[in-house]
C-alpha cells in the first residue's frame, strides 16, 4: 500500500468506512423520526454498512470524483490546494458517492421486495437526504483521512506536484 496507488486505496477504503457506518445511522434514524416508526436494529444498520462499503468502494474506484472536483475547481478559478480546491473535491466527491450509494443500496433492498418502483420511489425520497449528509461528512473527515494516507502510503500528492 505505498505510492499513488497505496494512498487512493487508502482514502477510498477509509471514506467508505466512514460514510458507510455515519450515512447509515443518519440516514436509517432521521427515516424513523420521520415516519414515526422504530425500525433500526444493530443487524439492519450492520446489513446497510456492509453493502454501503461495496458499493461505495466499487463507485470510489470507478467514478473519477476527485478529478471532477479538480476540474470544477479549476473552472471556477479556485486557487490550488486552498480551502476553495477542498470545497469543490468535497462537494464533487460527496454528491458521487452519495448517488452512487443511495441508487446501489435501495436497488439490493427493495428490488427482491419492492420492485422497481419501490426502489425508484425509496432512491426519490433518500437521494436528498443521503447526498447532503455524503457532502457534509466528506467537507469533515477528507482531509485528515488524506494526511492519514500519506503517511500510510509515503505518498503526498501535495508534495509530488
Amino acid at each position: 500500500m505505498k505510492g499513488p496507488q497505496g494512498y487512493a486505496l487508502i482514502i477510498n477504503v477509509a471514506m467508505n468506512i466512514i460514510l458507510g457506518v455515519l450515512i447509515t445511522v443518519c440516514f436509517d434514524f432521521t427515516l424513523q423520526a420521520m415516519i414515526g416508526v422504530q425500525f433500526v436494529t444493530p443487524a439492519l444498520v450492520a446489513g446497510t454498512v456492509i453493502s454501503s462499503f461495496c458499493v461505495g468502494f466499487t463507485a470510489g474506484t470507478l467514478v473519477p470524483a476527485m478529478p471532477w472536483g479538480m476540474k470544477l475547481a479549476g473552472l471556477l478559478k479556485v486557487k490550488p490546494g486552498g480551502l476553495g480546491m477542498h470545497v469543490c473535491c468535497s462537494v464533487m466527491l460527496g454528491l458521487c458517492m452519495g448517488v452512487c450509494i443511495t441508487i446501489g443500496n435501495f436497488l439490493i433492498a427493495d428490488l427482491g421486495t419492492s420492485g422497481l418502483a419501490g426502489a425508484l420511489s425509496d432512491i426519490a425520497v433518500g437521494l436528498p437526504i443521503i447526498v447532503a449528509y455524503a457532502i457534509v461528512l466528506v467537507l469533515i473527515f477528507l482531509k485528515p483521512v488524506q494526511a492519514l494516507a500519506a503517511k500510510i502510503s509515503g505518498f503526498d500528492p501535495a508534495k509530488a506536484a
